[in-house]
């Protein structure tokens, strides 16, 4: 058996949730409402001002989320709030989170069923997501690419962590548009 960390990046707590049928709108609504109840304990990277708060970690009692988070005050890709959160260091500041972190105890607490998703990291092999999770996953990945089309590879490498295989990439793949074939697959620099 493998190590299970005690602190997650948020967006893998999105993951987890996604893992076991959650949409990602309401995965995401989901660890909102639970960060703001104060049922999941939080770790904070802080950049800070580049002199005094670099790199310090806050925890829990030290973090002070919005009473009334919504998933626009994230920014999950990166796992950071994106505007300043209070925190104390013996007074109160408003400073910027450059990596936000949920227990992995609390999810398994807060979200049991998700428990069966640090099965996964033991045997190596993603589990695959709930198959009405699949087509949405796909579409936000393609969707984070506007500046070019993804090639077959890069579609498989983006759904492997979801545990979606190549066929099931293939066949997504119908509904977007594709390069051409025979033509030079130019990437932007």
């Amino acid at each position: 058996m493998s190590y299970v960390p005690k602190w997650e990046p948020i967006i893998l707590a999105v993951r987890r949730l996604i893992s076991i049928g959650i949409s990602e709108e309401h995965a995401k609504i989901d660890l909102c409402h639970a960060i703001s109840d104060r049922r999941l304990a939080l770790r904070a990277l802080v950049g800070g001002d580049g002199v005094y708060f670099e790199g310090v970690t806050f925890h829990d009692g030290e973090i002070h989320p919005p009473l009334r988070l919504q998933p626009s005050h994230i920014d999950w890709e990166n796992s950071r709030p994106i505007a300043p959160w209070t925190c104390f260091d013996g007074g109160l500041r408003a400073l910027s989170i450059d990596l936000l972190e949920v227990s992995t105890g609390d999810m398994e607490a807060v979200f049991p069923q998700s428990t069966s998703v640090r099965l996964k990291k033991d045997t190596g092999r993603p589990r695959r997501i709930a198959e009405s999770a699949i087509e949405p996953a796909f579409k936000e990945w393609r969707e984070s690419r506007p500046e070019s089309i993804p090639t077959e590879t890069e579609d498989c490498v983006a759904m492997k962590i979801y545990g979606v295989n190549r066929e099931k990439v293939r066949d997504l793949r119908k509904g977007y548009p594709r390069l051409p074939p025979g033509r030079p697959k130019i990437r932007p620099i």
